[in-house]
């Protein structure tokens, strides 16, 4: 298994059997200096150990910043190190990564963690029951934790994303607050291991789960400029589907509030007058259709910028093409990733959202059937 990133990663082993001295003396005998420390957070060159208050008995292993095959390597020799000494882990041991954040803008970390609870089911049959759902209080639901974040603007910095976030909110599977202390990511999921086998396809699904989850934001100099004509749904015919329904029928003025809605954002809402206008309704009524909207195609989120209008916060492929036939585009036409341009004291930011492929899209098959495989396993005990 490769790492094709050089993005720089950290690991921390949580375990017991053995005592801080021992583990430290025979990891620095395998060739990688290690020292033991009293508790704290600094980062240091070297491999260190320090106690562990969450872990009976236990301490961590602490890497230095590594990156590559030769971190990868690392890791390996240290974790078979740590084998052969006696160490072992028990349910309250934990194996964390963190992923380096440099050059990681708000709407990327946003991401990674709106991505992570999108993908959270499918991540949990790689781990044991223990680490499932809401089953471990220092590894809680990432959904939970997107509750807490507020979708930053294009231009937003990474603090005022993290301003309203306090230390116990460090304790997710995905945790943004190392950011602050640490400039990462940290991935809180995996159970506590010391073997290398189950270290290394995490620490790159880790990785590549932050690489393919970027948010590039273009920032130019604005100009006055036409702006070139773009297809919208109004410009192909009404899906075939309608001509089942009459039409003032609740399924067209669905279908009228979903163009209506087509191509909106954050940054660019629909205001409730103009839906009040497609719908043929006073403004009180909107909310009325939007919720009956909502039950109809949960799907299709709609989210109110309050005071300012709604907009469509659609994830996955499936569903952008499952609303795209709803709304009447050719099959031809693809979702537009580049949301609109906002606009910012002279400067124009454009975002550029990676397409979503999957939480496996950048792995290699080997790493890709070790987590089919440790599925399976899991799910047959």
């Amino acid at each position: 298994m490769e790492l094709t990133s050089n993005r720089f990663f950290g690991i921390e082993i949580e375990c017991k059997g053995l005592s801080m001295a021992e583990a430290a003396t025979a990891i620095t005998n395998a060739g990688i200096p290690c020292v033991v420390q009293g508790y704290n957070h600094h980062a240091t060159s070297t491999w260190k150990i320090v106690p562990d208050g969450s872990v009976y008995s236990g301490f961590e292993v602490v890497s230095p910043k590594l990156h590559g095959s030769e971190g990868l390597e690392q890791v390996r020799k240290v974790a078979e190190t740590l084998v052969r000494s006696g160490a072992r882990i028990e349910r309250d041991c934990g194996f964390h990564v963190h992923v380096d954040a440099s050059g990681l803008n708000a709407l990327t970390l946003y991401n990674i963690v709106k991505r992570y609870a999108a993908f959270e089911t499918e991540i949990d049959a790689f781990m044991p029951p223990s680490r499932r759902g809401a089953n471990n209080n220092y590894c809680r639901q990432s959904s939970y934790f997107l509750r807490e974040l507020t979708m930053p603007e294009a231009n937003s910095e990474i603090r005022t994303l993290l301003r309203r976030l306090s230390q116990d909110d460090r304790y997710y599977k995905v945790n943004l607050m190392a950011y602050l202390r640490h400039g990462t990511v940290e991935f809180r999921h995996h159970s506590g291991t010391v073997s290398a086998n189950k270290m290394i396809p995490w620490i790159i699904f880790c990785v590549n789960f932050v690489e393919t989850s970027i948010v590039r934001v273009l920032s130019t100099p604005t100009q006055p400029t036409t702006p070139a004509p773009t297809s919208t749904a109004n410009d192909f015919p009404p899906p075939a589907w309608l001509a089942n329904y009459r039409s003032n029928s609740v399924e067209r003025k669905f279908y009228l509030l979903a163009r209506a809605l087509w191509g909106s954002s954050r940054w660019s809402p629909v205001s409730s007058e103009r839906l009040a206008e497609v719908l043929g309704c006073p403004v009180s009524g909107v909310s009325s259709y939007l919720s009956r909207f909502r039950e109809a195609h949960p799907d299709y989120n709609i989210v109110a910028r309050r005071g300012r209008g709604y907009y469509l916060d659609i994830f996955g492929e499936a569903v952008r093409e499952q609303f795209l036939r709803f709304v009447g585009f050719p099959r031809e036409m693809s979702w537009e990733i580049a949301t609109p341009a906002v606009v910012d004291a002279g400067r124009t930011y454009t975002v550029i959202q990676p397409e979503e492929r999957g939480m496996f899209h950048g792995l290699s098959q080997d790493v890709i059937s070790y987590f089919q495989e440790r599925a399976t396993e899991l799910s047959e005990r």
